[in-house]
């Protein structure tokens, strides 16, 4: 019985050894970081702008914000962070604003099916290797989601699902910073299909809760706020998500513009690389003939 309490505690400890081990040696890439997504929203965040867009992959490859800060004469980043959500979204907009007195707008893009995922806090994840010691960061996790907060307690699991992207951060060359990126192809429908994961009926608390949140930060700091659901190649029936954002934006006097079928011709297709994004071509369409007049109409109403 004593070998093997002995044995126990031993594989404790070298769990413990190797999780350390295992942590320190992320720790160094991350903070060694050439390119790809860290790299890129580490740079992004210590930047400065007027205008800030937020969102997921949707976000990331919609705005161009060379296009924005050209047109709007403002300093324009774009900081969508692909496979998050509204948490996510919150939390950079916080360690945005902790280093950023210049923003003035903040252009929040709207999944049309945002609200059709399960909330998971683990989105979070995405950013840990940027703000795993951020005290803020803790206090999220522990508000959404007490699992995740004991996750990250190890050094070596927090950075599960990073570890192959931080290895090529560190590896590749250093690129520069890009607004957007660059797609080709497009969908290959003979009819316009269906967003089936837009017609649902539950929205957690959660995206609720983080979106007010994201409203109250936004108020508190002076900043204006839009709401923004861009084109997506699909026929919408009904979508839970754009009218509970359509409803708080009413309440909140928050401008919400809806393009969701602003491109859905077939012929339209060239101007995605899949159902849910656009290509290079189509984002800068999108961001020259229709977004660009609209914020420019908002910011002068």
């Amino acid at each position: 019985m004593k070998r093997f309490y002995v044995n126990i505690i031993g594989l404790i400890l070298g769990f413990i050894i190797i999780d350390r081990v295992v942590g320190f040696v992320m720790e160094y890439f991350i903070e060694n970081q050439k390119s790809h997504e860290i790299y890129e929203a580490k740079t992004k965040v210590a930047l400065c702008p007027e205008i800030a867009i937020l969102g997921s992959s949707r976000a990331e490859g919609h705005y161009n914000a060379s296009i924005i800060s050209d047109s709007m004469n403002k300093y324009t980043i774009n900081y969508g962070i692909p496979g998050t959500g509204t948490i996510t979204q919150l939390f950079m907009l916080e360690n945005i604003l902790s280093a950023n007195k210049k923003l003035k707008l903040v252009i929040l893009d709207i999944k049309p099916y945002e609200f059709n995922d399960a909330f998971d806090a683990a989105e979070l994840n995405k950013i840990y290797p940027l703000f795993v010691h951020n005290e803020a960061l803790l206090a999220h996790l522990k508000k959404y989601d007490h699992a995740e907060y004991l996750k990250i307690q190890s050094k070596m699991f927090r950075y599960n699902n990073m570890i192959v992207s931080l290895f090529r951060g560190y590896m590749e060359d250093k690129r520069q910073d890009s607004s957007f990126l660059k797609f080709s192809g497009f969908p290959k429908a003979k009819t316009l299909p269906t967003c089936d994961e837009c017609e649902f009926l539950n929205v957690h608390n959660g995206y609720l809760q983080s979106i007010n949140d994201i409203i109250k930060i936004t108020k508190e700091n002076n900043i204006d706020l839009v709401f923004s659901v861009s084109p997506i190649f699909a026929r919408i029936k009904k979508s839970r998500t754009i009218e509970v954002i359509d409803s708080i934006s009413k309440v909140n006097n928050i401008p919400f513009i809806n393009n969701a079928a602003a491109y859905v011709k077939m012929e339209e297709n060239v101007l995605y690389r899949d159902y849910k994004h656009l290509n290079e071509d189509g984002a800068n369409k999108f961001n020259k003939e229709i977004l660009v007049p609209q914020l420019k109409n908002i910011l002068k109403n």
